[in-house]
């Protein structure tokens, strides 16, 4: 068996990476459509050719289940039979068993039977956990599957043939930790998280989230990560930031024969529509009132394209913002196209992601603000938290003076140009020296930047708008707060710069609303045992101000 699993780019939980399987690559994330092994609306080989489609799921059970079928297969390989040169994985009938209650089924006869039809990826005979089952049902089912997988490493005899290593627990996190930690202890070359295709169906986002969240922790982090089930395109990226590396579905058709049509922040049903959103091929030279009064069956290939289409541009599009380290954005965007999405981004916020997170030390890309949920960032909290735990203010420092950050990054404003001259112009070098003066941006997004650090990303790499929400006026508030109740701030001086009139980027001379800075001014002189703190307005303020502390020594 021949697996590699590459990684070239983090963001995240997510990872940008290649997955080989016999000579077979496939970029990641990316998705494996589901095939019929009989009947197919697309056939496979144009999947591959006219959708970019590299490798496909299909059903071992049913073609083991099918006396015409079996042999047929068995002779000449399930590739062949599909007409598919990418990767093939097949199911073992798992769903199949919990739905209709098969009791033919043994996981020594369905594994072994997908490595004589040629299967690159095999699952095995899992039993895979619902969200209703009680403890005592879900326990069973966990421990069943990990004896399964412990016996189908020991029996396998195709070295060609990779595995699924299912892993369940559903809302029970000690049993997803249980099935994690040992599916991660045995040889499988994929994890593979089950048991929420229900979930998803209901739009239960968060509750998949914490699942996520709970199982992903505990997995072999050099193997790639499946989502069973998943193949809606709005859920993509979300599910990729969390660390969902594949993905499979057979909604592209599904949804096809009954009339819905996908988008990348929903579905329409084709009766809805009056022109089409959309300029993929399957969607060109028809409109929507000609493609209803279709044959029934050429309506189904042509919303079954469109639909297919859409799902394989979101992941294409996921994949640049990727290699552009910008997945945040598109996944801030993603998600305010349905509350359920907006609330599991928040429930993924708060339930471990921005410390399990790993970010790149620079991106390419500045943030962008579009909501609440940006204050939330990984790499936004991660700063926070390092300026609050980490970051030392330097022991000879006298006077720290807090400037609010304006239409434009501190290292490029012509209004904090004047303040810094009007700081290095009080500053003689005997009674009052510049490294003496710390000065702090107060930020929209991340809080307090030291000057000192505003080189670094991100402290100068993020836009806002400058009207400011609740959320991002309580963040400032804190931080200010904080700041002149730090211990290392004790017995310092405390400047406030509130100006009325700022110059801004383009060259004039602009009136700035300074009533939430007043506030957080008279908030921080009522805090106990805060520095004292002076507000001043004026750059001439400043400067007599910090003349005051040169007389002082």
């Amino acid at each position: 068996m021949m697996v590699t699993f590459e990684i070239t780019a983090k963001e995240g939980m997510g990872r940008l990476g290649k997955l080989e399987i016999n000579g077979k690559a496939m970029q990641t994330p990316n998705i494996l459509p589901v095939v019929h092994p009989k009947w197919q609306i697309i056939p496979p080989a144009e999947l591959r050719s006219r959708f970019g489609v590299d490798a496909i799921f299909t059903n071992a059970y049913i073609i083991s289940r099918d006396d015409a079928l079996r042999p047929a297969v068995l002779e000449k390989g399930v590739h062949a039979h599909l007409g598919f040169d990418g990767i093939i994985a097949t199911d073992s009938g798992a769903f199949q068993h919990y739905m209709y209650g098969t009791d033919d089924l043994k996981a020594e006869d369905i594994e072994s039977f997908q490595e004589a039809i040629g299967s690159d990826l095999g699952v095995i005979l899992d039993q895979p956990v619902q969200v209703d089952d009680s403890r005592d049902v879900a326990t069973t089912k966990v421990k069943t599957t990990i004896q399964r997988a412990a016996d189908n490493v020991r029996r396998r005899k195709s070295p060609a043939t990779a595995w699924y290593g299912p892993v369940h627990g559903s809302r029970y996190h000690d049993l997803l930790e249980l099935s994690a930690r040992s599916i991660s202890g045995l040889d499988f070359a994929v994890h593979a998280l089950g048991g929420v295709v229900k979930l998803l169906n209901q739009y239960e986002f968060s509750m998949v989230t914490r699942i996520i969240l709970a199982a992903k922790q505990y997995m072999d982090p050099s193997r790639p990560v499946h989502l069973f089930g998943a193949g809606h395109p709005m859920v993509f990226s979300l599910f990729v930031a969390l660390g969902c590396d594949l993905f499979d579905s057979a909604a592209y058709s599904l949804f096809a024969k009954e009339g819905r049509y996908i988008t990348a922040s929903g579905t329409w049903h084709l009766d809805q529509l009056v022109e089409f959103p959309c300029a993929c091929p399957a969607c060109t030279g028809y409109t929507p009132a000609e493609l209803r009064a279709a044959p029934e069956d050429d309506r189904y290939c042509r919303l079954a394209e469109h639909n297919l289409h859409v799902t394989m541009e979101e992941l294409r599009l996921i994949r640049e913002h990727m290699r552009a380290e910008s997945l945040w954005q598109l996944v801030e965007t993603r998600c305010r196209a349905h509350p359920k999405l907006l609330e599991a981004l928040r429930v993924a916020s708060g339930a471990g992601l921005p410390v399990m997170a790993e970010e790149p030390i620079y991106k390419q890309k500045a943030i962008f603000y579009t909501g609440p949920e940006t204050l939330a960032r990984p790499e936004v909290v991660q700063y926070r938290r390092y300026f609050a735990e980490r970051y030392e203010i330097p022991r000879d420092t006298r006077a720290i003076v807090v400037v609010p950050d304006l239409d434009v990054n501190p290292v490029a404003s012509p209004q904090h140009r004047k303040w810094q001259e009007a700081i290095a112009a009080a500053c003689d070098g005997t009674k009052l020296k510049r490294e003496e003066v710390l000065v702090a941006v107060l930020n929209p997004v991340l809080g307090l930047l030291p000057e000192d650090l505003l080189h670094m990303y991100p402290l100068s790499h993020n836009i806002f708008p400058i009207v400011f929400d609740s959320d991002q006026r309580a963040m400032m508030e804190a931080a200010v707060a904080d700041l002149v109740q730090r211990e290392d701030v004790a017995a310092k001086q405390v400047i406030i710069v509130v100006p009325e009139v700022i110059e801004a980027e383009v060259g004039i001379e602009m009136a700035y609303d300074a009533t939430f800075l007043r506030q957080v001014v008279d908030h921080c002189r009522q805090l106990p045992r805060a520095s004292p703190v002076i507000m001043v307005s004026t750059v001439q303020e400043l400067e007599d101000c910090l003349a005051d502390l040169k007389s002082a020594k």
